[in-house]
């Protein structure tokens, strides 16, 4: 970037800013690529339309680009999480992380566990993550494969063996998406057994478009209590939102939060930008992160198709205005 580039970049994003603060999100989400190797029937893709292995080449962002990101927002964000399509098959993850750890941040990876063997768990130890989510919603390999539509679970597993060599069990997590489709009666004591095994937390997650999420989580819930009794709750904030560790008698960590109780809800929309929006009420996402997109895109919640802010585009020619 010319200095009439950075100039005109710096403009842009400080409107930007004014939004991020107006609707005090609590943390810089990065998508380093949109392309991915599973095919999750409950991906968002971070709102991003899927090119899972399509011929178009994005341009995305490099070391200049991600350095004056990661400089500009350091007094909104402490934390960033570097997600997809899948992160790992991103060659650039490794030089994001150094990036973003230079300027402060704590550094956080979701991920599907596939790529993620011994030596780029110790690669990426190394460039300086802190925590790692991997994505999986069933230890049974038909109903994992129905999910991800891949053979990849022994991968998974195999990987998981070594990843507490290089982070703290405490920073890792399962991302437990429940569906409608989820097998309580298998998948909840398979979960809770590796938990006990590995120390890892298993985070109940649920996919955006659910909305009978008050129901899955009662019958979840219901079934720990079956299985294990109850459970010592420690409760506390994490990226405004209310989250309540569950230790049950075998030692399984299970964690819930409020994300989609109304009172929660109405408490992240309650800013200018969604009271404005016509959406609002159907609206699942709430003030949650701000995304950047490979290509060099930011949009402010996946509600809408019509929000995101071209402000350093690569993929698109033109001069990338708001």
């Amino acid at each position: 970037m010319n200095k009439m580039q950075e100039l005109q970049l710096k403009e842009q994003l400080t409107i930007l800013k004014q939004m991020v603060n107006d609707m005090e999100l609590p943390y810089l989400r990065v998508s380093l690529t949109d392309t991915c190797n599973a095919r999750c029937a409950f991906c968002h893709n971070e709102g991003q339309e899927k090119t899972a292995d399509s011929s178009e080449k994005i341009e995305e962002l490099g070391n200049d680009e991600h350095s004056f990101i990661a400089d500009f927002f350091k007094a909104n964000f402490s934390r960033v999480v570097f997600t997809g399509g899948e992160p790992l098959r991103s060659t650039f993850i490794y030089d994001a992380v150094k990036i973003y750890k230079s300027f402060g941040y704590n550094i956080g990876l979701t991920t599907n566990g596939i790529l993620l063997d011994e030596n780029t768990q110790k690669k990426l130890a190394s460039a300086g993550l802190d925590t790692v989510n991997i994505s999986i919603n069933s230890l049974e390999k038909k109903q994992y494969e129905a999910f991800y539509g891949v053979d990849k679970l022994d991968s998974v597993l195999e990987n998981m063996e070594s990843l507490p060599k290089y982070i703290s069990p405490k920073n890792l997590k399962l991302n437990f998406v429940v569906t409608k489709l989820t097998d309580f009666n298998s998948d909840v004591e398979r979960f809770s057994l590796l938990s006990k095994r590995k120390g890892f937390i298993v985070s109940v997650l649920f996919d955006i478009k659910e909305t009978d999420t008050t129901c899955l989580t009662k019958k979840l819930k219901e079934k720990l209590f079956q299985l294990y009794g109850h459970p010592k709750e420690e409760t506390f904030n994490k990226d405004k939102r209310i989250k309540h560790l569950f230790v049950y008698k075998n030692d399984a960590l299970w964690e819930f939060d409020d994300y989609r109780t109304y009172e929660n809800q109405f408490s992240l929309k309650n800013n200018s930008v969604c009271r404005e929006c016509v959406l609002k009420d159907d609206c699942q996402e709430g003030a949650y992160a701000l995304r950047l997109y490979s290509d060099g895109t930011f949009r402010l919640c996946l509600g809408r198709k019509d929000n995101a802010l071209n402000i350093i585009c690569k993929k698109h020619k033109g001069d990338g205005k708001l």
